[in-house]
């Protein structure tokens, strides 16, 4: 089947003829179920909107048409780099054993389908029951190709926004590398990072079950509730919460209320595609509270930051590898000169 066709079909393009022949063809095999998962998912990830239809089909389909050279390839996963500052998409087949160990795996001998945002991006994706979801920046999902209403599993690196399509006779798991999320339908926010020491779920609404990796149950958490596991210790504790200090990233802003600036700063690594140095650990403990706004430049930020505490930064150019910014306190800045 065209690719160009399919993508017409996902967009809404599509005659009834068409459509009834795309749907057979979808129907007629698990290759060709995994294929149109596959061009499903890019089009969510390049943000296309029914009042964007057409727009959407024909900018996928030139892309598409670029790098069909780069498909034919010896290795079967193609990256899709749209532009510098969007949402690079890394989409691959796998077999179990080469999946990270201590992930837990539903099955073992299936495919699987990998999903990647780069440092300062995000993206929107729907799984194939209708699942949304929001990735944050270096987040790394993966799903099975042959994921259904009856296998409703997915891994995680990073941090994204679930929004489950509910399903009482499947539950969804998210798996993390310390524990497993089982829901049946809700919404929640999962932040774990591999280099966070606090890895964090976050429940906006519905039920949530924690695991761990025997499926003994660790927690169940209620709406407005934050359940952060400490990586270093296994130790947890759950806190009542306002969500939107955890999930006002993916509607482009972040929100901090008395956060550290250790913390801050590595979300601004990720926004921003920077190194941050923070020499001093009582520098590293200043705490914040506001908002900040994807959109605006690194150097606003900091301005913001300067202006709020005791403290300078300085900002190391680079323009073979990720630039440099360094925090110091204004009494360790003016021992400096």
């Amino acid at each position: 089947m065209d690719e160009n066709q399919i993508i017409e079909f996902i967009v809404g393009q599509s005659d009834p003829v068409r459509k009834a022949e795309i749907l057979n063809w979808i129907n007629s095999s698990e290759e060709n179920r995994e294929e149109y998962y596959r061009l499903k998912n890019l089009v969510a990830l390049t943000g296309s909107s029914p009042e964007n239809k057409q727009k959407s089909g024909k900018e996928l389909s030139l892309l598409l048409n670029k790098l069909s050279e780069a498909r034919r390839g010896k290795q079967r996963r193609m990256i899709f780099n749209f532009s510098k500052y969007a949402a690079a998409i890394l989409i691959t087949f796998l077999v179990a054993r080469f999946l990270i160990p201590s992930t837990p795996l539903p099955t073992e001998n299936t495919s699987w389908f990998e999903v990647t945002t780069a440092s300062g991006q995000t993206a929107e994706m729907k799984l194939p029951d209708g699942t949304k979801v929001w990735m944050n920046a270096l987040t790394h999902i993966k799903y099975p190709a042959n994921f259904s209403t009856s296998n409703r599993e997915v891994s995680i690196s990073g941090e994204a926004f679930f929004k489950v399509t509910p399903n009482a006779k499947s539950p969804f798991l998210v798996h993390t590398n310390d524990y497993t999320i089982k829901v049946l339908g809700t919404s929640f926010n999962v932040s774990a990072y591999s280099n966070d020491l606090m890895s964090k779920t976050t429940l906006v609404e519905g039920k949530v079950v924690l695991l761990d990796h025997n499926n003994k149950e660790i927690e169940t958490l209620a709406p407005g509730q934050l359940f952060a596991f400490n990586t270093a210790n296994s130790s947890h504790q759950i806190s009542e919460v306002s969500t939107d200090y955890y999930t006002s990233w993916k509607d482009g802003y972040f929100a901090f209320d008395s956060e550290k600036l250790e913390s801050i700063a590595a979300k601004l690594e990720r926004i921003y595609a920077v190194k941050i140095d923070i020499p001093e650990d009582k520098v590293k403990s200043i705490s914040f509270s506001g908002t900040i706004l994807k959109n605006k430049p690194l150097e606003q930020i900091l301005r913001i930051i300067e202006l709020t505490a005791s403290v300078k930064f300085t900002i190391e150019r680079n323009s073979d590898k990720e630039d440099r910014v360094t925090i110091v306190s204004k009494k360790e800045a003016l021992n400096k000169f």
